[in-house]
């Protein structure tokens, strides 16, 4: 058959061919040998071919697939020899890809809301931080807080360190039933259903079969990646430590400590989530932290996106009693794609001038200029807002602040900034008609 080559694939005293085109992907060959060879899986098998004098070449994606019939090709040759070991490696060598689908819709049976799996990096000698993932689903009666929201992202992480895939069965706010993808083709027992508690809002496992027969998965080679809400829910805690995080820093550390592999957009999507929840747990350990503070958080009701915030410290508070009566505002704009105004209201104490007379001079001081009203604007501290070992009180817990909308502005954008009233033009001189004006020698049309 033409562009075609046969790859001769030897694993212990046995051998498959199978076809390989210029179009045929990993996936594929993975998909022909363990459909033969039952006791493999793409998991715990490397594939190597020789050719001139490397004797080992890895075959491991699709770009590997591809070299190796052009090399062939190449050669004029239609016969290559595949050698095929089982081990501890995985059919990517650095990883796993699959797909874990999950609602994004309250009440829906489709399976959107997390179609992501990950490439998984099995190094057995490293204790990841998703190794206690595996423990999300484990007993009949496990409890969970959160609800139906918080068990649908337990169990997104619990089968991404189990590597499997799941489908919905029934999937809404009050119950929860999903099963092995592979129930129908293989007969795999493997099931979890959940329902809320109507008294406490918790949700719980009622039935749980958790041993899989099915064998070992061939993983799909198209990169889908880990999903935003569960980046979201990992990242939530290092976000208040670190709320300037870049997302390549946040792939990074899932890379390093999670052994996951996740997309950009992810990362930055995923931090976005976990902003919202940050201004309402700020503002209560605010005020757990300095005492007789003033903050006010203004939302729309309906939408419950971020309108305006308002925060008086009680130092500033207290020590605004021992400044001069009256007061400073000052503003500036916020210049980010939320824009918006920044306010700011400051004192003036009376550490700059005394009045001499030939009387007594004290007679005709205020008070807010002495010594005593001076360090009393400074004599209680502020507070600092501790960060991640600060738990977000239960009652706010479920209460999210959007952020405002925002929309691009139409037209091409703005490449001159908008003078302020009163101010001139500069005049330049043109080096090429010696005139003044508001022309350069490249657009100047006098004649010469």
């Amino acid at each position: 058959m033409d562009g075609s080559i046969v790859g001769r694939c030897r694993f212990g005293l046995k051998t498959y061919s199978v076809l390989i085109f210029k179009e045929t992907k990993y996936m594929d060959i993975c998909s022909q040998i363990c459909s033969r060879f039952k006791e493999l899986n793409s998991c715990e098998m490397e594939m190597t071919y020789a050719i001139g004098n490397h004797l080992a070449c890895l075959l491991q994606d699709d770009m590997d697939v591809r070299v190796l019939h052009m090399s062939i090709s190449n050669e004029n040759k239609n016969l290559v020899d595949i050698d095929i070991v089982r081990g501890g490696v995985t059919s990517f060598g650095k990883g796993v890809e699959d797909d874990i689908d999950s609602s994004n819709n309250e009440d829906s049976n489709s399976t959107n809301e997390n179609e992501c799996l990950i490439k998984y990096a099995a190094n057995k000698s490293k204790l990841y931080l998703s190794h206690e993932w595996k423990t999300f689903i484990s007993e009949v009666g496990q409890k969970y807080e959160g609800g139906v929201t918080e068990f649908r992202i337990k169990l997104c992480k619990y089968a991404f360190e189990k590597e499997f895939k799941f489908v919905y069965v029934k999937n809404d706010l009050k119950h929860v039933t999903t099963e092995c993808v592979n129930k129908q083709s293989e007969g795999c027992p493997w099931r979890v259903h959940a329902t809320l508690n109507y008294a406490n809002g918790f949700f719980y496992i009622k039935d749980l079969k958790n041993e899989h027969t099915c064998r070992g998965r061939v993983q799909s080679h198209k990169k889908v990646f880990m999903g935003s809400k569960i980046v979201s829910s990992v990242i939530a805690d290092q976000l208040r430590t670190k709320p300037l995080i870049k997302p390549a820093d946040i792939i990074t550390d899932f890379k390093q400590n999670s052994g996951l592999y996740i997309s950009y957009y992810s990362a930055w999507y995923g931090k976005e989530l976990a902003k919202k929840t940050s201004m309402v747990w700020y503002i209560d350990a605010l005020l757990k932290t300095n005492p007789g503070s003033h903050c006010y958080l203004g939302c729309d009701t309906k939408s419950s996106r971020f309108e305006r915030i308002f925060i008086s410290y009680h130092a500033s508070i207290e020590g605004f009693k021992f400044c001069k009566p009256f007061l400073c505002l000052d503003g500036t704009f916020v210049k980010n794609k939320y824009k918006g105004h920044l306010l700011a209201a400051t004192g003036k104490n009376g550490n700059q001038a005394i009045l001499a007379d030939d009387g007594d001079p004290y007679e005709y001081i205020e008070p807010y200029f002495t010594a005593d009203y001076y360090r009393s604007c400074y004599g209680i501290p502020i507070a600092p807002v501790p960060d991640i070992e600060k738990e977000a009180p239960e009652e706010l817990e479920d209460f999210i602040v959007k952020p405002p909308l925002t929309r691009k502005r139409l037209g091409t954008p703005r490449t001159k900034r908008i003078k302020s009233r009163g101010e001139e033009k500069k005049c330049y001189k043109c080096s090429r008609c010696g005139q003044g004006g508001q022309h350069n020698w490249r657009t100047c049309n006098s004649q010469i």
